[in-house]
């Protein structure tokens, strides 16, 4: 395949640093720390009451106060973070292609500020007997389809629902699981997990009283392939 090449033409940056990418390279050749004391939520009941937070960010100084409060807070860096790009590298709506633009967009956890005031607060709000009625938790869930939900199946207790791994490792996956991933040699040459422990781990999942040796077995499982596909 061939390799394209990329110029970086603007850059932007709001960090715990800085707002601007000035202040942030600043920040980082003068050795300065991000982290500061915890300002936005109450972290008095926390260990850790410190962490690198983004200071001094005004969404109004940069979004109409309507469209501020419509957008959370990591979606309001983004947007203003790529209006200093853009604006970095002299690009507009008057002299770029716009067929041959595009936005890649990323976030690890966003939006736990919306979630927190508009899921959490709310549900802390409510009145606990629509919560919990005797034994039946959430029971302002159960209750919004009660009307469209037959009676034996309103009062019926909650039922789980498991995928049958312990069926498919004593037969199908079986051969993957003594001959390939946990197989006795593999687990020696690899010198991660003791040898010994998992030996009686796969004893005990093919024999008459497995417990719940399965979902020790699918981690380890899962682990295996990661370490495989990246290390071995």
């Amino acid at each position: 395949m061939e390799l394209n090449r990329v110029v970086v033409t603007g850059m932007g940056a709001i960090t715990p640093l800085g707002n601007t990418v000035s202040d942030y390279w600043n920040g980082l050749i003068n050795g300065v720390s991000g982290a500061d004391m915890i300002t936005q939520f109450d972290a008095s009941k926390f260990r850790t009451k410190f962490a690198c937070e983004v200071k001094g960010f005004v969404p109004t100084d940069f979004l109409e106060k309507k469209e501020a409060r419509k957008i959370d807070r990591f979606s309001q860096f983004a947007l203003v973070v790529s209006d200093q790009a853009m604006t970095d590298a002299g690009l507009n709506k008057d002299n770029i292609d716009p067929d041959r633009i595009g936005v890649v967009f990323a976030s690890g956890i966003g939006g736990l500020i919306t979630f927190q005031h508009e899921v959490v607060d709310f549900a802390f709000s409510l009145p606990t007997c629509y919560k919990i009625n005797n034994s039946m938790k959430k029971k302002i869930v159960q209750d919004s389809f009660r009307k469209y939900l037959p009676v034996e199946l309103y009062n019926r207790p909650k039922h789980g629902f498991e995928i049958p791994l312990l069926d498919w490792f004593r037969k199908e996956l079986r051969s993957m699981i003594t001959g390939d991933v946990l197989n006795d040699n593999f687990i020696s040459e690899q010198g991660i997990f003791d040898t010994r422990s998992v030996q009686q781990l796969k004893a005990k999942l093919f024999s008459n009283n497995p417990g719940d040796a399965h979902a020790t077995v699918w981690a380890l499982i899962v682990f295996q392939s990661w370490w495989k596909n990246y290390f071995n």
